[in-house]
């Protein structure tokens, strides 16, 4: 009875310890996958922060360019260096020249930042793609001329409304048109419009020469900023990276989307980007003064 006994509780503790281990409940599974969802925001915010230092140590050496051709053009005034009272206004001419290319820059930064921090409201309405198209193309085929560049806008046939802030929509477009032709050497540049999804949404393309490698920043800028002996932004221009994150913050606030697509012109195979700017379509009610579900404006 004694052995039977021990015998029986030995074979009861075996085999509760080769026992496989209890499945996983649902509770459980779902803290597994909140806790991944949770590393995966950690790796993405860490990612913005790091690419957010460099992003600010590229404005502040951008920016040192005009700064020091109003610091250096003083100096020469200062050490009694000119010849004559007409080189030292040439280079007060120089020095003014350069703080306001200086306060252009900070403008343009400080404009962005404003409407993504909310000081500067949005305001979301229907705007009509051929005026806005016409505009751009005032605004932006004298650079195109001077550089002996081609520039091709089409207008639209029939009437396109798009849901978005008209102001901030042109800056946004001159934006990256001014952009792609200060990169580009020779060819064309086109912006076109079209349709798509079940024609509720209006996508603008603009198709240019420029490579993508053109437009690539690294994330950690503060690794890759240029050597302090070479010339510091001679043209008074943000980095084409830079410029690309300020028009993606523009259109995000428009409840926008942007996205650069690499192409291959055929018949030379050209290596070509293209830009697609996706926005909500407008379309006009059937009765006047009334508003439907499909074309009511989103609140931001």
């Amino acid at each position: 009875m004694t052995i039977r006994s021990l015998w029986k509780s030995t074979s009861t503790a075996t085999f509760s310890a080769t026992a496989p281990p209890p499945e996983p409940t649902f509770k459980t599974s779902e803290l597994v996958e909140q806790l991944k969802q949770t590393q995966l925001a950690y790796l993405m915010a860490s990612q913005n922060s790091q690419f957010k230092g460099g992003f600010l140590a590229r404005i502040s050496h951008e920016l040192r360019a005009p700064l020091n051709g109003i610091i250096g053009t003083h100096q020469l005034i200062l050490t009694g260096l000119c010849d004559s009272p007409e080189e030292e206004k040439e280079f007060l001419v120089q020095a003014s020249e350069s703080a306001l290319k200086l306060v252009k820059l900070i403008d343009n930064i400080l404009s962005v930042a404003k409407a993504e921090h909310g000081t500067e409201e949005i305001n979301i309405e229907p705007v009509s793609l051929a005026e806005v198209l016409d505009e751009l193309e005032d605004l932006t085929h004298l650079q195109a001329e001077d550089r002996n560049l081609k520039l091709k806008i089409l207008i639209p046939d029939s009437p396109i409304y798009v849901l978005a802030d008209r102001c901030r929509l042109v800056q946004f477009l001159v934006c990256l048109v001014d952009e792609n032709l200060r990169l580009m050497k020779e060819g064309s540049l086109s912006v076109s419009t079209s349709l798509v999804s079940g024609d509720k949404n209006v996508e603008i393309l603009i198709d240019s020469p420029c490579l993508k490698t053109n437009w690539d920043e690294p994330i950690d800028l503060l690794e890759h900023l240029p050597a302090p002996s070479l010339p510091i932004n001679p043209s008074f221009q943000l980095s084409p990276g830079m410029c690309l994150l300020m028009c993606q913050i523009l259109l995000e606030l428009m409840n926008g989307k942007l996205e650069m697509i690499p192409a291959v012109s055929p018949p030379n195979d050209i290596e070509t980007s293209r830009f697609r700017c996706l926005f909500q379509r407008y379309v006009q009610p059937q009765k006047p003064g009334s508003l439907t579900e499909d074309c009511a404006i989103p609140s931001l």
